[in-house]
């Protein structure tokens, strides 16, 4: 039988998840942290406790009902296309209700299911993948941002109203250019692996 939950309780659950504050989620912040994670929990709340959609959009800013639909829509397309988004979901469900605390055998936990300890290393390896996929989703958003603002500067060129010198134009693009190179500095690559005979 499965543990009574409470609109608080999922919230809160999704927040400690995806590390970021309960209230803030609930509010109308559109950061991109925030913005999975609060779909994740309208969808949960529609799911697990059948939750009408004005009363959802009430508790998350008063956002439109349809702003609910959208993002239950979208959950429920991601969860059948990706194996990640499931496996959060799962892992999500059993701290709902209280299913799966991760315990290393051996120690003195009664009533608790137990992990080995290669089945800890492997939540640990999802988790970094888990990690990885956020940051490239994140990588790409921004970039998206990036390309939006450089076709707003493009779009000066046509019109007829500005006039620039060709020593002007230069000194835009050198400048657009040292930055990118100056952020591109601050990116880690692994070392690559010596080879071997």
């Amino acid at each position: 039988m499965k543990r009574k939950i409470s609109i608080t309780r999922i919230i809160e659950a999704v927040a400690q998840f995806y590390k970021v504050s309960p209230k803030k989620l609930q509010q109308k912040s559109r950061k991109a942290k925030f913005i999975k994670p609060r779909q994740i929990a309208m969808y949960l709340l529609r799911e697990e406790l059948n939750k009408s959609l004005p009363s959802i959009g009430r508790l998350f800013g008063r956002r439109d009902h349809t702003t609910v639909i959208h993002a239950h829509k979208k959950i429920a397309k991601m969860v059948q296309d990706s194996p990640e988004l499931k496996s959060e979901l799962e892992q999500i469900k059993n701290v709902l209700y209280g299913s799966s605390i991760p315990v290393i055998e051996g120690q003195d936990n009664k009533n608790k299911p137990t992990l080995k300890e290669g089945e800890i290393k492997n939540m640990n390896k999802q988790k970094q993948v888990d990690k990885r996929e956020r940051f490239k989703r994140l990588a790409v958003y921004r970039t998206n941002e990036v390309l939006k603002r450089l076709k707003v500067l493009g779009n000066c060129a046509n019109r007829s109203a500005y006039e620039y010198t060709e020593a002007e134009i230069n000194k835009i693009f050198s400048e657009i250019e040292r930055k990118v190179k100056e952020i591109k500095a601050k990116f880690h690559f692994p070392r690559e692996k010596k080879f071997k005979l």
